[in-house]
């Protein structure tokens, strides 16, 4: 048998040399049975050798193990898209020796099963290899379920590539149809015995799972990239997560690390990892694509009751799924060098770059109106209330700025047909008188202006209950997988859906026709800022086009409308930016501070924050409606951005939708003192100044709760992420406390 000899930083691939090996003829001898759309196939692999060599890394073949093995030419580190060390110790665990694993879906049951390469090889599967350039391709057959997934491993620069092209799949589809590929989750695998080595993954802001085993047992994450797809039809939600607005992953064991990027299919992508798995003895993160769509449903079971089941769509995606893993070393095995690297491809693929945008230490978003409902003779009849007019909105931002003396980023939220719930595409044409005049508007824009700053009109260009302005409900609306038109409902803070409140999400087709209607909109009000809330943070498929399903050509679509608009003069804003927005849009509002799971995960780290600050300014989730208003201050400031305050004039307490936001606590009256507080008396704003135009370089995490953001310009920021007051080399602080020191004068 032939393995790699593996030590501590030295590695030697043992290989039984003969004439008659050649890189050339990586194609094993084959006799086909055809079948239907699948094939039969049996095969001599072929035997181990060396695939190609760049300047960085070898790629090798292994016969006995069938994998696929990455060298370090710099420190002899082997990756391998099977844990090699587990499989060269004898082991015969199937989650670990599987480069891949496939879900396959019962065509009559509508059940799904999910079966690794390993298990499918050892029962009537096999594999096949093809050299191709800089690379080889793998083909995984699971004769079982009949279906073949080639996958592609090209040596790249300084990254491997893995990927797979839908085009190339095989399948029958008789009895079972694909609906997944988990792919080479163990390039990213690190051993539960070494200390300190950790998962990231992208949740919220970032967050670090400990491989380390505890008493918790194997704790399990799975999200989708980019958020759920807005468009699938879906039962109520009982979960509230953060979602994964990076499409990336990585692990590290202090000495060599591993970054995944998905370069291609995204949207389709969920992140998924476990740490702690005291079977295998290690944790990982990997990606799984989808081939399919679906919808979810509940129906009647006999015996049973409701059952929540999956229906997919008919056509396998043609697109290609891939992902780029970069290794790292040495002083660079960690998140702070991941978030680096990222940031570098964002800037060489999606145009990723520093703007001059105005940015201050906290932002306003002002909520305009919402409907309410009353009786006229037992008929029903909605009226649009204002919450903030345009002159009451002047008279806000005049009176924060005698407060703080600093003028805030503002963004008006809700001022549509239908105040701060779907109506119109973009929200009509026109501004509802109940908000003011004409004049007024203008008056709102030169004040801000006057005072050097960019006033922030948001559109949902995303979501509509109503036809009008060009737009249908009936044509303008996206597919689900099961070519439904897509119905969503606004959602209650206990994940609750509410029936009264059904609107559509456009047709991808139709968004960049919803832009034009936001720019006329600009131009008539004179308008220099726009952003685009919904647009920046929701991805979702449209099954009226093979173009557009599992949310494919999100990214270019999306981040192409920002630079549209840039390239028209506009000064853009999104919001829970995903990726591709972020790099488009020049400001960013409600950037998350934290992550979701908290039970699985060990640490907070704000990845998002160490990719894009003093890219583009950004604004944390509002803080005057959080639990813990301190806390979520603290945890902006150590990402080095500014925070936001969700305000309102009058509130309105017949409001239809008073369940689905906060209103209560956005009144300005009751949030004056908290922004002056805020901004000035807890020297946020002198910390903010001190940091806004410097990059993250690097975030620690100390053992007493105390943690350390080191920027660029070399200004330290530390903070205390406890409820009591703790050491640190600035002096004492106090819960949820933060202060800030120069590199030289703590040494």
């Amino acid at each position: 048998m032939k393995k790699f000899i593996i030590g501590n930083t030295k590695i030697a691939l043992v290989i039984i040399t003969s004439i008659g090996i050649m890189i050339s003829g990586l194609v094993g001898c084959t006799t086909e049975e055809k079948k239907g759309n699948y094939r039969f196939v049996t095969a001599a692999l072929p035997d181990s050798g060396n695939i190609s060599t760049n300047s960085n890394h070898e790629l090798y073949w292994d016969k006995d193990a069938k994998a696929v093995l990455l060298k370090s030419l710099k420190t002899g580190k082997v990756w391998s898209d099977i844990v090699y060390e587990a499989y060269s110790e004898g082991s015969v665990n199937a989650n670990i020796n599987s480069p891949i694993s496939i879900t396959v879906i019962n065509n009559l049951t509508l059940k799904t099963d999910t079966i690794s390469s390993y298990d499918a090889i050892n029962n009537n599967g096999t594999v096949l290899c093809k050299k191709i350039d800089n690379g080889l391709r793998v083909t995984y057959f699971f004769d079982n379920y009949k279906i073949a997934v080639p996958v592609e491993y090209v040596l790249e620069n300084d990254c491997l590539s893995v990927s797979v092209d839908g085009s190339n799949i095989l399948e029958d589809a008789t009895d079972y149809k694909l609906v997944s590929v988990t792919l080479t989750p163990n390039l990213c695998a690190v051993s539960n015995q070494t200390e300190d080595a950790y998962v990231f993954v992208p949740s919220g802001s970032g967050a670090l799972m400990y491989a380390k085993e505890d008493t918790r047992g194997t704790r399990k994450y799975s999200s989708e990239v980019y958020g759920a797809d807005a468009s699938r039809q879906v039962p109520e939600d009982f979960t509230e997560n953060e979602s994964v607005r990076l499409p990336v992953f990585g692990s590290s064991d202090g000495n060599f690390a591993m970054l995944g990027i998905i370069s291609m299919g995204a949207g389709s992508a969920f992140i998924e990892a476990q740490a702690g798995n005291s079977k295998t003895g290690y944790s990982n993160v990997g990606a799984t694509f989808y081939f399919r769509g679906y919808d979810v449903f509940r129906f009647a079971s006999h015996g049973t009751g409701n059952v929540i089941t999956k229906r997919v769509n008919e056509n396998i995606s043609k697109e290609r799924k891939e992902v780029k893993y970069y290794p790292l070393y040495g002083e660079d095995a960690n998140y702070n060098s991941m978030a680096k690297k990222y940031r570098e491809y964002l800037e060489e693929n999606f145009g990723l770059e520093k703007n001059e945008c105005d940015t201050a230490s906290y932002s306003l978003s002002i909520y305009g109106g919402t409907n309410v409902t009353n009786s006229s003779f037992g008929i029903p009849k909605q009226t649009l209330t204002s919450m903030t007019s345009f002159s009451e909105a002047s008279e806000i931002i005049e009176d924060t700025i005698k407060v703080t003396g600093v003028l805030p980023v503002v963004r008006m939220m809700g001022y549509g047909d239908n105040g701060i719930t779907p109506g119109l595409v973009g929200g009509g044409k026109n501004y509802p008188s109940v908000y003011g005049k004409a004049s007024d508007i203008e008056k709102l824009h030169n004040y801000v202006s006057n005072n050097s700053g960019t006033l922030f009109m948001d559109s949902d260009i995303v979501r509509f209950s109503t036809s009008g302005n060009g737009f249908s409900i009936n044509k303008d609306c996206s597919f689900t997988a099961i070519k439904h038109k897509s119905e969503q409902y606004l959602v209650d803070p206990i994940r609750l859906q509410d029936k009264d409140f059904m609107y559509r999400i456009i047709s991808r087709s139709s968004l960049n026709s919803a832009m034009e209607k936001i720019v006329e909109k600009a131009q008539k009000y004179k308008t220099k800022g726009i952003s685009l809330s919904t647009l920046g943070s929701t991805a979702f498929s449209d099954y009226d086009s093979e173009k557009y399903i599992l949310k494919a050509n999100i990214e270019n679509d999306v981040n192409n409308i920002f630079k549209n608009l840039k390239n028209k003069g506009y000064t853009t804003a999104a919001s829970s930016a995903n990726s591709y927005a972020a790099c488009g849009a020049d400001v960013l509002f409600d950037i998350p501070t934290d992550n979701g799971e908290y039970d699985v995960f060990d640490v907070n780290i704000p990845f998002y924050q160490m990719v894009f600050h003093s890219y583009k300014p950004m604004y944390s989730e509002p803080v005057n409606l959080s639990g813990n208003k301190e806390k979520d201050l603290m945890l902006a400031i150590v990402g080095g951005m500014g925070v936001d305050f969700s305000i309102i004039k009058n509130y309105i307490d017949q409001s239809d939708v008073l369940k689905f936001y906060k209103l209560y606590a956005m009144v300005y009256s009751d949030n004056s003192k908290l922004v002056e507080e805020f901004v000035n008396e807890s020297g946020f704003d002198d910390c903010y100044t001190e940091v806004k135009n410097s990059v993250l370089d690097k975030y620690e995490i100390l053992d007493n709760g105390l943690s350390v953001s080191h920027f660029d310009n070399g200004t330290v920021i530390y903070a205390n992420h406890t409820s009591k007051i703790i050491d640190s080399p600035i002096g004492e602080l106090k819960a949820y406390g933060f202060g800030k020191a120069q590199e030289e004068e703590i040494g």
